[in-house]
Protein backbone atom coordinates (compact mmCIF):
# COMPACT_ATOMS: atom_id res chain seq x y z
CA UNK A 1 0.00 0.00 0.00
CA UNK A 2 1.61 3.52 -0.75
CA UNK A 3 0.59 6.32 0.95
CA UNK A 4 0.86 9.64 -1.56
CA UNK A 5 0.81 13.01 -0.41
CA UNK A 6 -2.71 15.10 -1.22
CA UNK A 7 -0.54 17.98 -2.87
CA UNK A 8 0.17 15.53 -5.63
CA UNK A 9 -3.05 14.91 -6.65
CA UNK A 10 -4.50 17.32 -9.39
CA UNK A 11 -7.48 19.50 -8.55
CA UNK A 12 -10.64 16.65 -10.43
CA UNK A 13 -13.88 16.01 -10.11
CA UNK A 14 -14.66 13.30 -7.73
CA UNK A 15 -11.54 11.59 -6.17
CA UNK A 16 -11.86 9.03 -3.66
CA UNK A 17 -9.11 8.29 -1.06
CA UNK A 18 -8.35 7.36 2.49
CA UNK A 19 -6.71 8.80 5.24
CA UNK A 20 -4.85 5.91 7.23
CA UNK A 21 -2.68 6.37 10.35
CA UNK A 22 -2.16 3.52 13.11
CA UNK A 23 -5.08 4.54 15.02
CA UNK A 24 -7.43 6.43 12.17
CA UNK A 25 -8.74 5.25 8.84
CA UNK A 26 -11.33 7.99 7.01
CA UNK A 27 -12.43 7.58 3.32
CA UNK A 28 -13.10 10.77 1.72
CA UNK A 29 -14.50 12.02 -1.71
CA UNK A 30 -12.91 15.14 -3.04
CA UNK A 31 -14.82 17.22 -5.43
CA UNK A 32 -13.33 20.48 -6.93
CA UNK A 33 -15.40 23.86 -8.00
CA UNK A 34 -12.22 24.93 -9.85
CA UNK A 35 -12.21 27.57 -6.65
CA UNK A 36 -11.48 25.19 -3.80
CA UNK A 37 -11.67 21.49 -3.03
CA UNK A 38 -14.65 19.91 -0.93
CA UNK A 39 -14.09 16.36 0.93
CA UNK A 40 -17.11 14.72 1.61
CA UNK A 41 -17.01 11.43 4.68
CA UNK A 42 -17.81 8.22 2.88
CA UNK A 43 -18.78 5.83 6.04
CA UNK A 44 -20.40 2.54 6.61
CA UNK A 45 -21.55 3.72 10.48
CA UNK A 46 -20.60 0.34 12.20
CA UNK A 47 -21.80 -1.76 9.40
CA UNK A 48 -25.42 -0.23 9.89
CA UNK A 49 -25.57 2.03 6.85
CA UNK A 50 -28.15 4.94 7.58
CA UNK A 51 -29.82 2.82 9.29
CA UNK A 52 -27.53 3.81 12.28
CA UNK A 53 -30.17 5.39 15.47
CA UNK A 54 -29.62 9.34 15.69
CA UNK A 55 -28.31 9.63 12.70
CA UNK A 56 -28.60 13.03 11.16
CA UNK A 57 -29.43 14.20 7.85
CA UNK A 58 -30.28 10.44 6.27
CA UNK A 59 -32.21 11.80 3.44
CA UNK A 60 -28.37 13.61 2.37
CA UNK A 61 -26.63 10.24 2.02
CA UNK A 62 -26.06 8.29 -1.03
CA UNK A 63 -25.06 4.64 -1.71
CA UNK A 64 -21.23 4.82 -2.82
CA UNK A 65 -19.90 1.80 -4.39
CA UNK A 66 -16.63 0.43 -5.99
CA UNK A 67 -18.13 -3.33 -6.86
CA UNK A 68 -19.35 -3.54 -10.71
CA UNK A 69 -22.80 -3.56 -9.17
CA UNK A 70 -24.57 -1.51 -7.15
CA UNK A 71 -25.43 -2.44 -3.85
CA UNK A 72 -28.94 -2.60 -2.72
CA UNK A 73 -30.14 -0.19 0.07
CA UNK A 74 -29.51 -1.98 3.25
CA UNK A 75 -32.05 -3.71 5.33
CA UNK A 76 -33.35 -6.23 8.48
CA UNK A 77 -35.92 -7.70 10.35
CA UNK A 78 -36.54 -6.09 13.76
CA UNK A 79 -37.95 -8.46 16.56
CA UNK A 80 -41.01 -7.83 15.97
CA UNK A 81 -41.05 -8.75 12.13
CA UNK A 82 -41.21 -5.49 10.66
CA UNK A 83 -38.84 -4.63 8.02
CA UNK A 84 -36.42 -1.77 8.41
CA UNK A 85 -34.88 0.10 5.09
CA UNK A 86 -33.10 2.23 4.31
CA UNK A 87 -34.97 5.12 2.63
CA UNK A 88 -32.15 6.76 0.02
CA UNK A 89 -33.73 9.26 -2.33
CA UNK A 90 -30.12 10.29 -4.27
CA UNK A 91 -28.63 8.09 -6.83
CA UNK A 92 -25.40 5.77 -6.12
CA UNK A 93 -22.43 6.79 -6.97
CA UNK A 94 -19.72 4.15 -9.33
CA UNK A 95 -16.33 4.39 -7.92
CA UNK A 96 -13.85 3.01 -10.83
CA UNK A 97 -10.84 1.68 -8.29
CA UNK A 98 -7.26 2.49 -8.90
CA UNK A 99 -6.36 -0.18 -5.81
CA UNK A 100 -6.32 -4.39 -6.15
CA UNK A 101 -7.76 -5.91 -3.19
CA UNK A 102 -8.97 -4.79 0.74
CA UNK A 103 -7.41 -1.19 -0.15
CA UNK A 104 -9.83 -0.65 -3.80
CA UNK A 105 -12.80 -1.70 -2.06
CA UNK A 106 -15.96 0.37 -0.58
CA UNK A 107 -18.07 -1.59 0.80
CA UNK A 108 -21.75 -2.93 0.00
CA UNK A 109 -22.90 -0.52 3.08
CA UNK A 110 -20.54 2.92 2.97
CA UNK A 111 -22.40 5.67 2.18
CA UNK A 112 -21.66 9.39 0.95
CA UNK A 113 -22.85 12.12 3.25
CA UNK A 114 -23.53 15.11 1.19
CA UNK A 115 -24.19 17.39 4.37
CA UNK A 116 -20.77 17.12 6.08
CA UNK A 117 -17.97 18.84 4.68
CA UNK A 118 -14.05 18.54 6.05
CA UNK A 119 -10.95 19.61 5.62
CA UNK A 120 -7.85 17.69 5.03
CA UNK A 121 -4.53 19.60 5.20
CA UNK A 122 -2.80 19.40 1.41
CA UNK A 123 0.55 17.59 3.42
CA UNK A 124 -1.53 14.46 4.81
CA UNK A 125 -0.76 11.33 3.24
CA UNK A 126 -3.82 9.28 1.62
CA UNK A 127 -4.76 6.05 0.02
CA UNK A 128 -5.83 7.32 -3.35
CA UNK A 129 -8.91 4.65 -3.91
CA UNK A 130 -10.19 5.79 -7.60
CA UNK A 131 -12.30 8.16 -9.36
CA UNK A 132 -15.84 8.46 -10.09
CA UNK A 133 -17.29 6.70 -12.88
CA UNK A 134 -18.42 9.33 -15.24
CA UNK A 135 -21.49 8.17 -15.69
CA UNK A 136 -22.04 8.93 -11.92
CA UNK A 137 -20.64 13.02 -12.25
CA UNK A 138 -23.96 14.06 -13.09
CA UNK A 139 -25.55 13.07 -9.70
CA UNK A 140 -22.67 14.05 -7.90
CA UNK A 141 -22.87 17.53 -9.31
CA UNK A 142 -26.03 17.90 -8.81
CA UNK A 143 -26.23 16.39 -4.79
CA UNK A 144 -23.01 18.07 -3.84
CA UNK A 145 -24.74 21.44 -3.67
CA UNK A 146 -21.69 23.49 -4.85
CA UNK A 147 -22.72 23.36 -8.49
CA UNK A 148 -26.15 25.19 -8.45
CA UNK A 149 -27.89 25.93 -11.89
CA UNK A 150 -28.94 29.37 -10.41
CA UNK A 151 -27.04 31.50 -8.56
CA UNK A 152 -27.24 32.06 -4.54
CA UNK A 153 -29.79 35.63 -4.41
CA UNK A 154 -28.11 38.63 -2.79
CA UNK A 155 -29.72 40.67 -0.08
CA UNK A 156 -31.05 43.85 -2.10
CA UNK A 157 -29.91 46.03 0.42
CA UNK A 158 -27.05 45.51 3.44
CA UNK A 159 -27.64 47.79 6.41
CA UNK A 160 -25.09 50.80 6.30
CA UNK A 161 -23.46 52.68 9.19
CA UNK A 162 -23.81 56.12 7.51
CA UNK A 163 -27.73 55.53 7.53
CA UNK A 164 -29.09 56.73 10.64
CA UNK A 165 -30.21 54.65 13.52
CA UNK A 166 -33.47 54.40 15.05
CA UNK A 167 -32.23 52.99 18.52
CA UNK A 168 -33.18 54.66 21.70
CA UNK A 169 -35.81 56.92 19.93
CA UNK A 170 -39.22 56.05 20.99
CA UNK A 171 -42.82 57.55 19.64
CA UNK A 172 -44.46 58.05 22.38
CA UNK A 173 -43.46 59.18 25.95
CA UNK A 174 -40.35 61.22 27.14
CA UNK A 175 -36.81 60.85 24.87
CA UNK A 176 -34.78 62.18 21.95
CA UNK A 177 -36.90 64.25 19.61
CA UNK A 178 -39.91 64.44 21.29
CA UNK A 179 -40.94 68.46 21.57
CA UNK A 180 -42.56 69.57 24.85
Amino acid sequence: MRLDVWLSYKRGMGIVFARKSLSISHTYLAISDCERVHFRPIQTYSGQATLKPNLPDRHQHAIIYTSSECPEAYWYTANDGTVVREDLSKDPIKVRSEQDGHDGDLGKLSRINYSKIYTVEHYVRVLNIGMVDRNSIPSLKANSMIYRETPVEKPLKHPSKSEPSHHGKSKGGKGKGKRH
